[in-house]
């Protein structure tokens, strides 16, 4: 093939590869960045939509970044040292430059994120964390890497070293592709469909009516005291096995759910969206929850599972039955008792009136006068300990805080071998800045009496006490 013919060749090459990349990073985008294809579900609100421009300028310079990389391998092929010396020079500042001109595309890819998207990119999530680190320590080596070649010892372009870039450089590609994948969870579209394939305009009605009912791959339609583990089974298969496997390697169910028992767990399942947002919230009435959890509890595990009573209507007083139907969802017992030990009834009162004002993201409550008033007095109970008491409280709160991602000794993450030497003072203050340490853990919504007790729980089980 003649030199002008070969040119050709190459130019239609890259146009259809870039035109490839224009095709995916309009889908792509539209999964991370639907924009406002939820609202008019028209095709090109959806392919051009708000990551796309700075995407396809993010994607097209690392592209030629990864050019310049190939190329590097390549000449470290050459034999003629003086070819090889204008290739090696040539090669990295194409690198370097392609990724310089990356670096003002990215900032802005990030600006137009989703604020949870975001958040979670900056470090709300421990795996994208991990991520984001490893393509940090690519990005080093690539610069390092060729700036060297470039301005110091081109003599030095081996082949293990033009690896070594290749290496560094799919690293950084490959962390910053894992990171946009992980920062849509829990979503496959973002705000519109769920990673377990649920329409998030569906999860209301299905708490209401149920999901079992309504699925198509189940075998098994409504949840009854024989049939717990088989319902279970299909929530499992149905909602939780798109990101968990039983004993795998990717989230390992077992693992997670190891130090929690059946009550902690259909608890965690009631808030697993509230308290990690990258996971779906459950979708299912109550008795599909408590299938879910009798599945994982006795199914997986093999324990046995010890049902808790239902408390009667009659146990409850008014305010507390209005209080679950409206706040617990977001505010558990703990955390409103702890934001409100010091107000008194009437300041209590007077926020239930004012709800948006004090935080913006809560609606006003929309109860009646009288409902507010009984509402007000639930709250008010909760400073005097009028509530349920556990006396097994702090292992009740590992149970339901920290075991879906903590053992205390052996298996996945074990808690206590990273206190090894901590006073009972240091794990308590560790409980008021979780969302500070290492990790990306969320605060600890609780009140002090409830950080108290979990504290002399790992105290004492750092101590080799029970």
């Amino acid at each position: 093939m003649d030199p002008r013919t070969h040119q050709i060749v190459g130019w239609i090459y890259f146009a259809a590869a870039w035109l490839s990349l224009f095709v995916i990073n309009g889908i792509i985008g539209f999964m991370l960045t639907p924009g406002d294809w939820i609202a008019d579900g028209t095709f090109w609100s959806g392919f051009f939509n708000p990551s796309f421009w700075p995407s396809l300028f993010f994607r097209t310079f690392v592209s030629l970044m990864l050019a310049g990389v190939y190329a590097f391998v390549t000449t470290s092929f050459l034999k003629e040292a003086r070819l090889k010396l204008i290739m090696t020079r040539y090669s990295a500042r194409w690198v370097l430059l392609s990724l310089l001109a990356a670096v003002p595309s990215g900032y802005w890819y990030l600006s137009i994120l989703p604020n949870q998207a975001r958040t979670l990119v900056e470090g709300s999530s421990p795996t994208i964390q991990v991520a984001v680190k490893f393509g940090l320590y690519g990005v080093i080596v690539l610069l390092a890497a060729t700036l060297s070649l470039l301005l110091l010892k081109p003599s030095y372009h081996t082949k293990s070293a033009s690896f070594l870039v290749f290496a560094s450089a799919f690293l950084f590609m490959g962390a910053f592709e894992w990171t946009r994948e992980a920062s849509r969870r829990p979503y496959i579209i973002n705000g519109f469909l769920y990673s377990n394939s649920l329409l998030a305009n569906d999860i209301g009605k299905i708490a209401r009516e149920g999901f079992l009912h309504e699925a198509r791959w189940v075998s098994t339609r409504e949840v009854g005291a024989e049939n717990q583990l088989e319902a279970g089974r299909e929530i499992f298969r149905n909602q939780c096995y798109a990101c968990h496997t039983v004993r795998g390697i990717n989230n390992p169910i077992i693992a997670r759910t190891a130090a929690m028992d059946y009550a902690a767990l259909v608890s965690y399942l009631g808030r697993m969206h509230d308290i990690r947002y990258f996971m779906p919230p459950f979708a299912g009435n109550e008795a599909e929850k408590r299938a879910l959890a009798y599945f994982i509890v006795k199914g997986l595990h093999g324990k046995d599972v010890v049902l808790p009573k239902e408390p009667s209507a009659a146990s409850k007083s008014a305010g507390e039955t209005l209080f679950g139907s409206h706040c617990i969802f977001c505010h558990p017992e703990s955390l409103v008792k702890s934001r409100t030990a010091t107000w008194d009834k009437k300041k209590i009162r007077t926020a239930l009136d004012n709800l948006n004002s004090l935080q913006r993201a809560m609606s006003d409550y929309q109860g009646t006068p009288a409902e507010k008033d009984q509402m007000a007095e639930f709250i008010y109970s909760l400073q005097k300990g009028d509530v349920r008491d556990n006396p097994d409280e702090g292992e009740e709160m590992f149970e339901k805080n920290c075991a879906i991602c903590h053992t205390l000794r052996e298996g996945v993450n074990p808690l206590l071998p990273k206190m090894t030497g901590w006073t009972r003072e240091q794990v308590r203050s560790s409980l008021d800045m979780l969302q500070r340490l290492k990790g990306g853990m969320p605060a600890l919504q609780a009140s002090k009496e409830e950080k108290d007790a979990l504290a002399t729980f790992l105290y004492r089980s750092l101590q080799g006490g029970s």
